[in-house]
């Protein structure tokens, strides 16, 4: 059997080692796959009926941690590998956005503007197996600076992560993940331009 934990800690002290020298070349590879370690984890605790802890569940649920004090999001809800998005509201404001980056940027927006004194507090404690929000970018693999913030977010994340890490956000805030609506293509991406599905 291979070992993944070892190939994944690989890829981890690479993208460290990358990060310090400031080599984009490297964490242009390294990122992406990265992120398809991350999906296929994901996907395959879905294909196990398992929850993030490994512990079988009736349904496909993933519960976010307890810290944020959100309820679980069907996994159903995230499913949006491959399709583009089109347009999205959040309370009642339409956000400007042409890809799942954009997305996470205007929910960070959106967010600051309606919770100016404790956004930086809460969305610190969304997380998953790496930190998505930190106030060290040597901490993430692709930081972006948040604007009026002292925090950097992740954006090398594959589209369905940023849509949970959106909802996640959304109920830490103490809204209903309900009020983020997306708008994304019916048709996945590979399957509009022909290519085959594996």
């Amino acid at each position: 059997m291979k070992d993944l934990g070892r190939l994944q800690k690989t890829v981890l002290d690479r993208i460290k080692s990358a990060s310090e020298t400031a080599d984009g070349a490297a964490l242009g590879v390294l990122g992406p796959i990265m992120g398809q370690m991350d999906e296929m984890h994901d996907r395959w605790l879905a294909m196990l009926g398992a929850g993030p802890t490994g512990a079988s569940e009736s349904s496909s649920r993933l519960d976010p941690p307890s810290s944020n004090g959100s309820a679980p999001i069907t996994r159903a809800e995230f499913d949006v590998t491959g399709h583009r998005i089109r347009d999205a509201e959040f309370v009642g404001e339409h956000l400007r956005v042409s890809n799942y980056k954009d997305l996470l940027m205007a929910v960070i927006h959106r967010l600051q503007a309606l919770h100016p004194n404790d956004f930086d507090t809460k969305a610190r404690q969304i997380s998953g197996r790496y930190p998505y929000f930190s106030t060290d970018q040597t901490e993430l693999r692709s930081p972006t600076k948040i604007e009026r913030s002292t925090l950097f977010v992740e954006t090398n994340l594959n589209s369905r992560l940023i849509v949970e890490i959106c909802r996640r956000l959304v109920v830490a805030m103490g809204h209903s993940a309900d009020q983020l609506k997306l708008d994304v293509e019916p048709v996945r991406t590979r399957s509009r331009l022909g290519k085959k599905e594996i």
